[in-house]
């Protein structure tokens, strides 16, 4: 775990240099070990693919995807964006922690989706 951390976040800002340094510090303990082996684990449980239930969302959603992400990838995130009816995806060139590696367009992105859900929420 502790080395693929970086290849993940694909690391861009200092603040994700700092997210990666805390997480592999996390993941060499025991403690966090034992985390990330269970959180993989859940993974490859059924009850855990919720894309059957997608198409009952009803709400405006924001599907966010980064295309350096070595461990979701983007076809993912494609795919969650089809399942979503009305969905709108955003795609930037990062890793796995969008709002870290580009926090300036990441904001620019939710608060233009934030708002134009509110302006047809008024109509």
């Amino acid at each position: 775990m502790p080395r693929m951390v970086s290849g993940y976040m694909s690391p861009q800002t200092a603040e994700d240099e700092l997210i990666c340094q805390k997480t592999v510090a996390r993941a060499r303990s025991k403690e966090g070990a034992r985390v990330c082996a269970s959180l993989w684990h859940s993974f490859l449980d059924p009850d855990h693919n919720l894309r059957p239930r997608a198409k009952e969302i009803k709400a405006p959603t924001l599907v966010v995807h980064g295309t350096r992400d070595i461990v979701v990838p983007l076809i993912v995130g494609e795919t969650v964006h089809k399942l979503i009816s009305g969905s709108q995806l955003e795609v930037f060139d990062a890793g796995h922690v969008v709002f870290s590696s580009k926090p300036d367009e990441f904001l620019r992105v939710v608060e233009s989706f934030i708002e134009s859900t509110f302006e047809r929420s008024q109509e």
